[in-house]
Protein backbone atom coordinates (compact mmCIF):
# COMPACT_ATOMS: atom_id res chain seq x y z
CA UNK A 1 0.00 0.00 0.00
CA UNK A 2 1.28 3.34 -1.07
CA UNK A 3 2.19 5.87 1.98
CA UNK A 4 1.08 9.29 1.95
CA UNK A 5 3.57 11.85 1.81
CA UNK A 6 6.13 12.83 5.04
CA UNK A 7 3.96 16.22 5.15
CA UNK A 8 0.62 14.45 5.42
CA UNK A 9 1.52 12.30 7.88
CA UNK A 10 2.53 14.82 9.95
CA UNK A 11 -0.43 17.06 9.07
CA UNK A 12 -2.64 13.95 10.35
CA UNK A 13 -0.65 14.16 13.41
CA UNK A 14 -0.27 17.20 14.35
CA UNK A 15 -4.47 17.55 13.64
CA UNK A 16 -4.60 14.65 16.53
CA UNK A 17 -2.45 16.87 18.23
CA UNK A 18 -4.56 20.18 18.12
CA UNK A 19 -7.82 18.03 18.96
CA UNK A 20 -5.90 16.82 22.16
CA UNK A 21 -4.33 19.90 23.27
CA UNK A 22 -4.79 23.01 21.45
CA UNK A 23 -8.70 24.72 21.58
CA UNK A 24 -9.64 27.19 18.58
CA UNK A 25 -7.83 30.36 19.29
CA UNK A 26 -4.61 28.36 20.79
CA UNK A 27 -1.00 28.96 19.60
CA UNK A 28 0.50 26.02 18.27
CA UNK A 29 4.23 25.49 19.26
CA UNK A 30 7.07 27.61 16.97
CA UNK A 31 8.76 25.25 13.44
CA UNK A 32 11.67 24.26 16.07
CA UNK A 33 9.58 23.07 18.68
CA UNK A 34 7.44 21.30 16.09
CA UNK A 35 10.41 19.90 14.15
CA UNK A 36 11.84 18.60 17.12
CA UNK A 37 8.55 16.71 18.01
CA UNK A 38 7.96 15.17 14.81
CA UNK A 39 11.74 14.28 13.85
CA UNK A 40 11.32 16.18 10.39
CA UNK A 41 12.85 19.47 8.78
CA UNK A 42 11.75 22.92 8.75
CA UNK A 43 9.84 22.20 4.98
CA UNK A 44 8.07 19.34 6.13
CA UNK A 45 6.62 21.35 8.87
CA UNK A 46 5.80 24.38 6.67
CA UNK A 47 4.38 22.10 4.18
CA UNK A 48 2.18 20.35 6.56
CA UNK A 49 1.06 23.79 8.30
CA UNK A 50 0.27 24.78 4.99
CA UNK A 51 -2.17 21.56 4.43
CA UNK A 52 -3.75 22.34 7.74
CA UNK A 53 -4.45 26.14 6.66
CA UNK A 54 -5.96 25.37 3.17
CA UNK A 55 -8.06 23.24 5.78
CA UNK A 56 -9.29 26.27 7.57
CA UNK A 57 -7.94 24.18 10.87
CA UNK A 58 -4.89 26.62 11.34
CA UNK A 59 -4.20 30.45 10.44
CA UNK A 60 -0.80 32.39 10.34
CA UNK A 61 -0.85 35.56 11.71
CA UNK A 62 2.44 37.68 10.38
CA UNK A 63 4.57 38.14 13.14
CA UNK A 64 2.12 36.49 16.02
CA UNK A 65 2.60 32.85 15.03
CA UNK A 66 0.62 30.56 14.09
CA UNK A 67 -3.03 29.92 15.50
CA UNK A 68 -5.83 27.53 15.57
CA UNK A 69 -8.89 28.96 13.51
CA UNK A 70 -12.15 29.46 15.33
CA UNK A 71 -13.64 27.14 14.01
CA UNK A 72 -11.19 24.37 12.66
CA UNK A 73 -12.19 23.02 9.55
CA UNK A 74 -15.42 24.56 8.41
CA UNK A 75 -14.71 26.10 5.10
CA UNK A 76 -14.99 30.06 5.04
CA UNK A 77 -17.72 30.24 2.64
CA UNK A 78 -19.93 27.06 4.23
CA UNK A 79 -23.65 28.62 2.81
CA UNK A 80 -22.29 29.36 -0.58
CA UNK A 81 -22.47 33.44 0.30
CA UNK A 82 -20.37 34.09 -2.89
CA UNK A 83 -23.15 32.23 -4.82
CA UNK A 84 -25.93 35.15 -3.88
CA UNK A 85 -27.26 38.62 -4.49
CA UNK A 86 -24.82 40.50 -2.28
CA UNK A 87 -27.49 43.01 -1.51
CA UNK A 88 -29.78 40.52 -0.09
CA UNK A 89 -26.97 38.43 2.09
CA UNK A 90 -25.88 41.60 3.59
CA UNK A 91 -29.24 42.36 4.77
CA UNK A 92 -29.90 38.83 6.28
CA UNK A 93 -26.33 38.17 7.70
CA UNK A 94 -27.00 41.51 9.44
CA UNK A 95 -30.34 40.50 10.91
CA UNK A 96 -28.80 37.21 11.59
CA UNK A 97 -25.99 38.53 13.79
CA UNK A 98 -28.89 40.50 15.11
CA UNK A 99 -30.35 37.19 16.86
CA UNK A 100 -27.22 35.60 17.51
CA UNK A 101 -24.66 38.59 18.62
CA UNK A 102 -26.55 39.78 21.45
CA UNK A 103 -27.60 36.19 22.42
CA UNK A 104 -24.09 35.12 22.56
CA UNK A 105 -23.34 37.72 24.76
CA UNK A 106 -26.07 36.90 27.26
CA UNK A 107 -25.04 33.39 27.18
CA UNK A 108 -21.29 34.33 27.93
CA UNK A 109 -22.19 36.38 30.80
CA UNK A 110 -23.57 33.50 32.23
CA UNK A 111 -21.14 31.05 30.91
CA UNK A 112 -17.81 33.01 30.85
CA UNK A 113 -15.17 31.04 31.99
CA UNK A 114 -11.35 32.73 33.14
CA UNK A 115 -9.55 31.62 30.00
CA UNK A 116 -12.97 33.25 28.12
CA UNK A 117 -12.22 36.45 30.27
CA UNK A 118 -8.63 36.96 28.94
CA UNK A 119 -9.74 36.07 25.68
CA UNK A 120 -12.20 39.01 25.69
CA UNK A 121 -9.59 41.51 27.50
CA UNK A 122 -6.90 40.53 24.60
CA UNK A 123 -9.37 41.06 21.57
CA UNK A 124 -10.51 44.56 23.17
CA UNK A 125 -6.60 45.81 23.20
CA UNK A 126 -5.73 44.19 20.08
CA UNK A 127 -8.58 46.58 18.30
CA UNK A 128 -7.30 49.63 20.56
CA UNK A 129 -3.68 48.79 19.48
CA UNK A 130 -5.13 48.31 16.00
CA UNK A 131 -6.53 51.50 15.73
CA UNK A 132 -3.92 53.49 16.93
CA UNK A 133 -1.85 52.29 14.32
CA UNK A 134 -4.47 52.56 11.92
CA UNK A 135 -4.30 56.27 12.42
CA UNK A 136 -0.63 56.40 11.84
CA UNK A 137 -0.87 54.10 8.41
CA UNK A 138 0.88 51.43 9.87
CA UNK A 139 -1.41 48.63 9.15
CA UNK A 140 -3.85 48.11 6.47
CA UNK A 141 -7.85 48.63 6.95
CA UNK A 142 -8.73 44.92 6.27
CA UNK A 143 -6.21 44.33 9.59
CA UNK A 144 -8.32 46.57 11.92
CA UNK A 145 -11.19 45.03 10.53
CA UNK A 146 -9.91 41.40 11.47
CA UNK A 147 -9.29 42.87 15.41
CA UNK A 148 -12.80 44.00 15.45
CA UNK A 149 -14.25 40.96 14.50
CA UNK A 150 -12.12 38.71 16.58
CA UNK A 151 -13.88 40.49 19.44
CA UNK A 152 -17.08 39.47 18.13
CA UNK A 153 -15.12 36.02 17.85
CA UNK A 154 -14.10 36.29 21.18
CA UNK A 155 -18.07 36.77 22.64
CA UNK A 156 -19.36 34.10 20.43
CA UNK A 157 -16.78 31.82 22.26
CA UNK A 158 -17.48 32.51 25.23
CA UNK A 159 -21.40 31.41 25.10
CA UNK A 160 -19.65 27.52 24.44
CA UNK A 161 -22.41 27.13 22.13
CA UNK A 162 -20.56 25.28 19.56
CA UNK A 163 -23.14 25.65 16.57
CA UNK A 164 -22.72 29.19 17.30
CA UNK A 165 -18.95 29.56 16.76
CA UNK A 166 -19.74 27.97 13.73
CA UNK A 167 -22.16 30.68 12.69
CA UNK A 168 -19.30 32.96 13.20
CA UNK A 169 -17.92 32.48 10.05
CA UNK A 170 -21.19 34.45 8.56
CA UNK A 171 -21.03 36.96 11.10
CA UNK A 172 -17.44 37.19 9.83
CA UNK A 173 -17.88 36.84 5.96
CA UNK A 174 -20.57 40.12 6.45
CA UNK A 175 -17.84 42.16 7.68
CA UNK A 176 -16.09 41.41 4.52
CA UNK A 177 -19.26 42.75 2.62
CA UNK A 178 -18.91 46.83 3.74
CA UNK A 179 -16.82 50.01 2.46
CA UNK A 180 -14.00 51.03 4.31
CA UNK A 181 -15.80 54.30 5.13
CA UNK A 182 -18.56 52.16 7.14
CA UNK A 183 -16.10 50.20 8.36
CA UNK A 184 -14.04 53.32 9.85
CA UNK A 185 -17.61 54.21 11.59
CA UNK A 186 -17.81 51.23 12.84
CA UNK A 187 -14.55 50.80 14.66
CA UNK A 188 -16.14 54.06 15.97
CA UNK A 189 -18.39 53.05 17.30
CA UNK A 190 -17.20 49.43 18.56
CA UNK A 191 -14.12 50.92 20.49
CA UNK A 192 -17.26 52.74 22.62
CA UNK A 193 -19.62 50.07 23.06
CA UNK A 194 -16.91 46.69 23.01
CA UNK A 195 -15.28 47.72 26.27
CA UNK A 196 -19.06 48.12 27.95
CA UNK A 197 -19.69 44.98 26.38
CA UNK A 198 -16.71 43.70 28.13
CA UNK A 199 -17.60 44.69 31.35
CA UNK A 200 -20.88 43.42 31.32
CA UNK A 201 -20.14 39.98 30.03
CA UNK A 202 -17.52 39.73 32.94
CA UNK A 203 -19.98 41.01 35.26
CA UNK A 204 -21.97 38.23 35.10
CA UNK A 205 -25.04 41.12 33.78
CA UNK A 206 -26.21 38.65 30.86
CA UNK A 207 -29.19 41.41 30.29
CA UNK A 208 -26.73 44.36 29.91
CA UNK A 209 -24.61 42.12 27.62
CA UNK A 210 -27.71 41.43 25.19
CA UNK A 211 -29.10 45.19 25.57
CA UNK A 212 -25.96 46.42 24.68
CA UNK A 213 -24.86 43.82 22.26
CA UNK A 214 -27.85 44.98 20.42
CA UNK A 215 -27.25 48.58 20.27
CA UNK A 216 -23.85 48.15 18.61
CA UNK A 217 -25.42 45.34 15.78
CA UNK A 218 -28.42 48.16 15.34
CA UNK A 219 -25.56 50.91 14.64
CA UNK A 220 -24.04 48.91 12.53
CA UNK A 221 -27.25 48.09 10.42
CA UNK A 222 -27.96 52.25 10.40
CA UNK A 223 -24.36 53.01 9.58
CA UNK A 224 -24.82 50.46 6.33
CA UNK A 225 -28.54 51.32 5.40
CA UNK A 226 -29.54 54.97 7.18
CA UNK A 227 -32.66 54.64 5.91
CA UNK A 228 -33.07 50.82 8.35
CA UNK A 229 -34.51 52.38 11.08
CA UNK A 230 -37.32 54.12 9.20
CA UNK A 231 -37.99 50.00 7.46
CA UNK A 232 -38.42 48.26 10.61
Amino acid sequence: MKRNPLFIEVANQLTQLIQEKYPPGSKIPIEPELMQMFGVSRTTIRSAISSLCSKNILEIRRGAGTFVTQSPGLASDALGIQFLDPEIVSKDIGEMSRLVQPAAAAMGAARITDADKEQLKAALSDLEEGWKLYQHNMISYAELRKRDSRFHSAVINSSHNYIMERLDTVFIEFTKKTREQDNIDIITDSLELHPKILDAIISGNAEKASRLMAEHMDNIRNILDPNFSDNS
